[in-house]
């Protein structure tokens, strides 16, 4: 095999994303290499968007898709993939491998490329929440990765204590939330009181969390709106968040049975809309307070300043495990960004979600004079001087080029 001669100059990238989150924010990386370096060759595994943008496919990401990587099926299928662009790197000659997410599959693959191709660097853009579960895959990040781009600035202290050089690049939702539309347009299109106070619920996007925080949440609004009739307050109405791949009439008539259940023979006075996830965002920039199981969702919506209520449910052995595996005594992203120890929206997890408890946070979040109110509001701020001023893919751009210029 004939080796180039190394540059100080980053000419040629290989880049990995495993999924359409990962597409997305490699597009945008390679958009921000283009502008600086018009001509670097840029080949590797992505989806369309990476394409479109400028990158040579050696594999299509679809592929992956078909089967969860946490199923014995896929592996054969990722372990050719990674074979298929070992053997492409060979003639390709790459300067850097960058890695985005998609953890498992990324670490293995930068694992093999060091054993093949020492000389070239690797960079896990977006790594995995070391800080969340399994705290022991930062000894692994540490043998396969020559950098870590991470999207979180408590991060930061995690690597380096590791010695693992890591830059902050800022978390791409920031500067990337579409702007919403104007309150009257989306009201009317769903039908929505412009004299009423709007609660989103986010119940998650997989069946299993449904299973646990549906039910909960609506017996919340009922008992919200219960208080508010006693008090002579308009009562609330609801936007519920739907997962794209969840059957919308299955949803409403699984509602229609819990409300059911929850009144008896009473008919139920609680509006509700579902809000397909193209319109995910509106829902959580315009709504009064927002009930949302922990997640990435709880981010945009502290970017949206909109107060919350973060929760999260599940098997009662799950939760243990989880517990004992977290490194921070809070869950939801704004409060760990802000300060772990002193959280700036209330958390609900596990036995503590339920509905009184719920519907007394509501309460407080729609009263802009409350403390919970207040803290969330001042602490949103916070989370936007946090964010760097340029976006995350210039800044990964950047980092790319240091790495290259730093090690020759």
């Amino acid at each position: 095999m004939t080796t180039s001669t190394p540059s100080s100059h980053l000419k040629r990238l290989v880049i990995v994303a495993g999924d359409p989150s990962g597409d997305h924010h490699g597009a945008k990386v390679i958009e921000a290499l283009k502008q600086t370096h018009p001509d670097i060759e840029i080949a590797g595994i992505g989806g369309p968007e990476m394409e479109r943008a400028g990158q040579h496919q050696t594999d299509n990401q679809a592929q992956m898709g078909r089967v969860g990587l946490g199923s014995f099926l896929a592996i054969p299928q990722h372990m050719a993939m990674g074979k298929r662009l070992l053997e492409f790197m060979q003639d390709f000659q790459p300067q850097l491998v960058l890695h985005i997410d998609y953890g498992m599959f990324n670490l293995w693959l930068a694992g093999q490329i060091k054993k093949t191709y020492p000389h070239v660097k690797t960079c896990h853009y977006i790594p995995p929440q070391v800080w969340a579960s399994r705290r022991g895959r930062i000894q692994k990040i540490k043998r396969v990765m020559d950098h870590v781009c991470c999207i979180f600035p408590f991060e930061t202290s995690l690597y380096e204590e590791n010695q693992i050089p890591v830059t902050y690049v800022g978390h791409p939702l920031a500067g990337q939330l579409p702007e919403p539309p104007a309150k009257a347009t989306f009201f009317n299109d769903y039908g929505f009181d412009p004299s009423r106070p709007l609660i989103a619920l986010f119940p998650g996007s997989r069946n299993a969390e449904l299973d646990y925080h549906l039910e909960p949440m609506l017996e919340a609004i009922q008992r919200l709106n219960k208080q508010r009739k006693e008090q002579a307050e308009p009562p609330v109405q609801v936007g519920l968040a739907v997962a794209s791949h969840f059957n919308q009439q299955a949803l409403q008539q699984r509602i229609e049975k819990i409300m059911n259940t929850l009144n008896g023979s009473a008919p139920s006075n609680i509006h509700i809309e579902l809000i397909p996830n193209t319109n995910r965002h509106a829902l959580q920039a315009l709504a009064n307070a927002a009930i949302i199981k922990s997640g990435t969702s709880t981010l945009e919506t502290a970017l949206y300043q909109t107060p919350m209520t973060i929760v999260y449910k599940s098997h009662w052995l799950a939760g243990v495990i989880a517990k004992r595996l977290a490194y921070y005594p809070v869950l939801g992203l704004p409060n760990i960004l802000v300060d772990p120890y002193q959280p700036i929206v209330s958390e609900l997890l596990m036995e503590d979600m339920n509905a009184d408890n719920m519907a007394r946070e509501l309460t407080a979040l729609l009263n802009p004079e409350s403390l919970a109110y207040q803290k969330a509001i001042k602490g949103y701020q916070t989370i936007q001087n946090l964010m760097p001023t340029e976006s995350a893919a210039q800044n990964v751009a950047k980092t790319l080029e240091r790495i290259i210029g730093h090690y020759h």
